[in-house]
């Protein structure tokens, strides 16, 4: 916000499907930051927000906020969800495009900055676990989700990317690497579903049902597109091994 106040910006405009019960923190924090900008800082702000929200413990929830937030503008900066609808993570493997600093992993350039996120999602779990706050736990889980498929994502495309012949090690990665991917879809489509039940109890919406399938279709198309340059995923390799729901 301090930057649309610096270049002179006197209106702003906001779309937030499919509800902005889902987005209830940034909506508040956009509406404060348009006529305040130079005041309360993201910390101080999440825990105003969490005072008023009736959590017991503002200040850990203001240190969840920080931990986490910059880990979900990771992962909404790349874009993951709409690329995700676009098969466009299929089409990455199909192609034996190698990643780099573009597309989904544009801010997710690499497995050390990754590796760093999920770090930090495990720190917002277990501050979100000691406040036994729902919602937040949903919505920890869910961005941790988004992570463990782009790495997997990362790691799959390497391999396919970096080897015209896959050997038998570079199939064994992958496999391994595509039931991580396939754990973490289940991961965040059952979290959405989680998270929807305690932020918009009722609520029911094609848009949303959409993105609790697209993480699983994503799961299927990459498959598609790994046996497509000829890898046999041999899906008894990979049974077993969901943890429905982190």
């Amino acid at each position: 916000m301090n930057e649309f106040v610096d270049k002179g910006l006197s209106s702003i405009a906001a779309y937030a499907p499919p509800d902005n019960r889902f987005y209830e923190f940034n909506v508040t924090a956009t509406g404060e930051w348009l006529w305040n900008s130079k005041g309360r800082d993201a910390r101080e702000f999440a825990a105003a927000w969490a005072t008023r929200r009736g959590i017991d413990d503002p200040e850990k929830a203001a240190d969840w906020a920080v931990t986490l937030g910059p880990v979900g503008w990771d992962v909404y900066g790349s874009l993951v969800l709409t690329r995700q609808r676009r098969d466009s993570d299929a089409r990455w493997i199909k192609n034996r495009r190698a990643p780099g600093k573009r597309g989904m992993f544009s801010y997710l350039p690499n497995i050390e900055h990754i590796d760093s996120r999920l770090e930090d999602c495990r720190r917002a779990m277990r501050l979100a676990r000691e406040m036994n706050e729902l919602d937040l736990i949903a919505e920890t889980k869910i961005i941790h989700g988004y992570v463990r498929m782009v790495k997997a994502l990362h790691l799959i495309a390497q391999t396919v990317g970096e080897n015209t012949q896959l050997s038998a090690d570079n199939v064994k990665n992958i496999r391994k690497h595509y039931a991580d991917l396939a754990d973490a879809g289940e991961q965040v489509a059952v979290n959405l579903q989680l998270w929807r039940d305690q932020v918009a109890p009722g609520f029911h919406d094609i848009y949303f049902q959409f993105s609790v399938d697209t993480a699983r279709r994503t799961v299927k198309t990459v498959g598609e597109a790994l046996e497509s340059v000829g890898v046999d995923l041999n899906m008894a390799n990979t049974e077993g091994t969901s943890k429905k729901g982190g």
